[in-house]
């Protein structure tokens, strides 16, 4: 999704940190169709300022009015959008690593909080839709690139900013159940998994590795894995696979074939048609377009 979800002329302006963070201001009409073939594992959050925004799943069609605060997660499979020609708002991407990996952090956001999440959340009439705006608007203009010496620590600084106003927002707003004290056996596999998944994906792509590192069977750390995200095991690890490999692509000097090489794919051709399956581009169009 990110930056080749939207038109060109809808972009008023966006910053990203490959495989962390996005963000975007958007203005003006659009009819986007997405491709659900696509793999990805960001969390979106969008919210609007004016005008509409109309979002077609499989399943079902919702619309977002002004001072909307709307929540995709990774599991929905969203098939285009219609933005509304007097439409304003705010795009924000996280990567599920990063949001797995701030949600073990950051411990006193609540359990419900982080549950929610993983369905589709739309919010009208935001009262603090103001503060998250000018939060983006923040986020936007002092995000930090990839070339800085401290980009993460920067950047992960402004998006907790965002998403302690979120929690606020919907702490007051729904009906939160007491968070549990401890952290459920589901999410300590979850957390495990992932950090091994950031640790050995360039070497390791099969779940039965995963699983015999974590002492458990391929079939529990599968089931595991799909309650927790409600994605399957698979599709995680080959989403982490093509996040790797975009910031190989997008800011080495290696070669496609050494980036191959690196990421233990049998030959370029079999890369590229992975590089492709989750990006709609090949790695050499995607490099192209990139370093124009």
């Amino acid at each position: 999704m990110r930056n080749d979800i939207f038109e060109d002329s809808q972009i008023r302006a966006q910053k990203e940190m490959v495989g962390f963070l996005y963000c975007a201001e958007l203005s003006g009409p659009a009819e986007i169709q997405t491709d659900p073939a696509y793999e990805r594992l960001w969390q979106y959050l969008l919210i609007v300022d004016r005008g509409e925004v109309e979002f077609r799943f499989a399943s079902q069609t919702r619309k977002a009015g002004p001072r909307s605060l709307v929540s995709i997660p990774i599991n929905e499979e969203l098939l285009g959008l219609h933005f509304s020609d007097n439409f304003h708002g705010w795009c924000l991407g996280v990567d599920f690593n990063t949001l797995i990996e701030f949600f073990r952090r950051e411990e006193f956001f609540p359990g419900p909080f982080r549950k929610h999440f993983r369905e589709f959340l739309l919010f009208e009439n935001v009262d603090n839709c103001r503060t998250l705006t000018k939060d983006c608007r923040e986020l936007l203009s002092r995000m930090c690139p990839d070339g800085h010496n401290y980009p993460y620590n920067l950047n992960y600084a402004l998006f907790s900013v965002i998403m302690a106003d979120i929690a606020d927002y919907m702490e007051r707003n729904l009906p939160f159940e007491e968070a549990p004290k401890k952290t459920v056996r589901g999410e300590e596999i979850l957390y495990s998994f992932m950090r091994l998944c950031g640790q050995h994906i360039e070497e390791h792509s099969s779940i039965n590795w995963y699983a015999d590192k974590l002492c458990i069977s391929p079939s529990y750390l599968s089931a595991t894995i799909r309650a927790q995200t409600g994605i399957a095991a698979g599709r995680v690890l080959s989403t982490i696979r093509y996040e790797r490999a975009i910031k190989y692509v997008n800011r080495s000097s290696m070669s496609l074939q050494e980036i191959a090489d690196k990421m233990h794919f049998p030959d370029l051709p079999t890369f590229s048609r992975f590089f492709k399956r989750h990006n709609g581009r090949s790695p050499q169009a995607h490099r192209k377009m990139v370093r124009k």
